[in-house]
């Protein structure tokens, strides 16, 4: 071997270490369900943000010089991943011409889903996609993911089951009659749950047919066996396959059970809707499409008997039969006395109702995105009956509207228009097995879009739509059925690359090595400054919420917050002018002057960050009507923040409560 093999010979195991290293990363995100911050402002948030964020651009830090050392990692032209970007593009602009790029870009601690997060869940994508190019990968990478639902579920089992002293070595809550797991929501599990509950049982499907990725074989003619001894290693080669074969699919029987019945102890019935569309959706597809006659009859049954116990529910729901089923479970108790006026409904209807007509009023690109609360407060006017807030439209498709607007919308859909046609095309000419592994795949899809018609995205079920909607770019590239010699075999390392024109040629590993220096350094300062001073930030917050803490610690853990995390400040103040509203009768009189000042300052930079936010105002005007009772006439700033909350939420009860209290405090004071 010379030196020029020798060189590219450990090109070639660096990059595919590399490569494996890559991978490694790629799979830790896949764990962030489980991960639970005690110490910061929304547990259950902040740290599964703060995770999947620093893996992912650890691994973009080595993916980077990856794909520039070798053409087989680089990324395919397919019509999904262009819709992806343009989808990111869009929503860039849409939080330009919002009503704030500051809330768009950052979000808040409660959901951790702006910008910086989107455009983080498409880098994963894009690397999920380089590297995970064949079948294996992907068995591996679906059944780690499925291996995290089945801990997130035991554990939310357990927390039902009142198994305390189990549940107390993990972070989460005591149970309420819900599975709620370390997700910290029992409809979080629900759309959880019914996405693995799917993939696990696509990975079953396909363990019955021919290895997917077993290849193109060769015989070495320098190395033929005898027969006997090739029918020997043949028999133990399908004895180890056989075994193997038997552990992978008790894994992902395991997880189908333990899913389903997570699901059904969450009690979430947008999920369960959302897996009785997806059932359709696979018995209508493969009843058209499938290759088994058995199982197509399986599926027309399936559609008769569906339509025949829906109508008996619909026409039997109020007989004593249906009834005492319904005392079995909550969750058969929420279907069967689920009604217009139910309050869930209700709130439902009219924040859908509020976000339409907010989408009306800036129909091209939307309010921004995170910005929802605003466009809400702004065309809600329903408090007599809706209580609660919504910063969110618990509807995907309304959220996309009256957040990105028309265009956002139509790139979104278009994202789930390519998905179906890539599955339409990929069942066919395919084997029983892949058909099946194909159609489960997009009815684990069929059931989060269905369901998401009544929740909202969270980054534990976000996650879950990244990595099937990467799987189905990657079903029908040539790599789907190498095997692990053939794709070892294609990576390829370049001499020379052409850069700015043909005769500027430089080395590949300088360039390799160049992009693994500006890599390490922009990651290096992501995760510095987008990361960990956030969550930093997210620890001092919760200090904040200590009833009747001392002044002094409480300032100095607000300044902390908003000085470490500036781009998430607006919720630490108004925590903090919450808190001070509610003690400022207990202040002593120095402490009331300091607390007065800074609600001054802060107040400034509070309404600079977010102009059109109405909790803002709010906030203030409460604070500006306690403190009147030290000085009257902040009465008259109390009410300029009273008008203004009418001005941009006038149907909530917030604003009602502030003018009903303004005029109080009014003819209190003789004004």
């Amino acid at each position: 071997m010379n030196m020029n093999q020798s060189a590219s010979f450990t090109n070639h195991r660096l990059i595919l270490l590399t490569a494996v290293l890559t991978r490694l990363l790629l799979l830790g995100v896949l764990f962030m369900p489980l991960i639970v911050s005690t110490s910061t402002f929304f547990p259950f948030v902040v740290g599964k943000a703060v995770y999947s964020r620093i893996m992912i651009e650890l691994a973009f830090i080595l993916w980077v010089p990856l794909i520039v050392s070798s053409k087989e990692f680089r990324l395919p032209k397919n019509l999904i991943l262009i819709a992806m970007a343009i989808y990111i593009l869009v929503s860039i602009v849409s939080a330009i011409f919002g009503v704030s790029f500051n809330a768009s870009f950052w979000s808040t601690y409660e959901r951790m889903q702006g910008l910086l997060d989107l455009i983080h869940w498409f880098a994963f994508s894009l690397m999920l996609i380089s590297l995970f190019r064949k079948f294996d990968h992907w068995k591996l990478l679906l059944s780690v993911n499925l291996t995290v639902s089945i801990l997130v579920c035991l554990l939310g089992i357990a927390q039902y089951a009142g198994l305390d002293s189990f549940v107390s070595l993990f972070p989460i809550n005591p149970s309420n009659g819900r599975v709620e797991s370390t997700l910290g929501n029992a409809t979080y599990v629900g759309a959880f749950s019914v996405a693995n509950l799917f993939i696990a049982t696509a990975l079953i499907c396909s363990s019955f047919g021919p290895n997917l990725s077993k290849g193109n074989r060769r015989l070495d003619s320098t190395n033929i066996r005898t027969r006997a001894r090739r029918r020997r290693d043949r028999n133990q080669s399908q004895s180890n396959r056989l075994n193997n074969l038997t552990l992978w699919r008790v894994l992902w029987g395991s997880a189908l059970v333990i899913n389903l019945l997570a699901l059904v102890l969450s009690g979430t019935r947008g999920a369960i809707i959302g897996l009785a569309i997806a059932l359709l959706f696979a018995s209508l597809v493969y009843l058209i499409k499938g290759r088994i006659e058995l199982i197509r009859k399986v599926s027309l049954s399936f559609l008769f008997a569906f339509a025949i116990v829906l109508t008996a529910f619909l026409g039997f729901r109020d007989s004593d039969m249906v009834q005492t089923i319904a005392k079995v479970h909550p969750l058969a108790d929420r279907f069967v006395n689920l009604d217009l006026k139910d309050p869930s409904v209700v709130s439902r209807w009219h924040t859908w109702d509020a976000g339409f007509r907010a989408s009306l009023d800036k129909p091209i690109l939307g309010w921004g995105p995170e910005n929802f609360i605003v466009a809400w407060g702004r065309y809600f006017d329903e408090s007599e009956t809706v209580k609660e807030r919504f910063d969110q439209a618990h509807n995907k498709i309304i959220e996309e509207l009256t957040t990105r607007g028309i265009i956002g919308l139509g790139t979104y859909l278009a994202i789930w228009v390519l998905a179906a046609v890539t599955v339409i095309k990929s069942v066919r000419n395919k084997t029983a097995a892949e058909q099946g592994f194909i159609l489960l795949i997009a009815s684990a899809l069929c059931a989060y879009f269905a369901q998401n018609l009544f929740l909202f995205d969270t980054l534990s079920t976000y996650s879950q739509f990244i990595v099937l909607i990467s799987l189905l770019v990657c079903i029908n590239r040539e790599s789907w059925n190498q095997s692990d010699n053939q794709a070892a075999e294609n990576v390829s390392i370049e001499g020379k690359i052409s850069l700015l024109s043909q005769r500027i040629k430089v080395d590949r590993s300088l360039a390799t090595t160049l992009c693994l220096v500006l890599s390490t350094g922009a990651m290096l300062f992501s995760i510095y400054w987008f990361n960990l001073k956030p969550y930093n930030a997210a620890q001092h917050t919760v200090q904040l919420g200590i009833p009747n803490q001392i002044w002094d610690l409480k300032k100095e853990a607000f300044e902390d917050a908003v000085r470490t995390a500036p781009g998430l400040a607006n919720y630490p103040r108004l925590l903090m002018v919450q808190s001070i509203t509610s003690e400022w009768i207990n202040f002593p009189l120095q402490a009331r002057q300091e607390a007065f000042e800074l609600v001054e300052k802060e107040s400034v930079k509070a309404i600079k960050q977010e102009p059109e936010n109405w909790r803002i105002y709010y906030v203030l005007a409460r604070f500006y009507q306690m403190s009147a009772t030290e000085d009257q006439n902040r009465l008259d700033k109390a009410n300029e923040f009273v008008t203004k909350t009418e001005e941009l939420a006038p149907g909530t009860m917030e604003a009602k409560l502030a003018r009903e209290l303004s005029v109080k405090l009014d003819k209190a004071f003789g004004r």
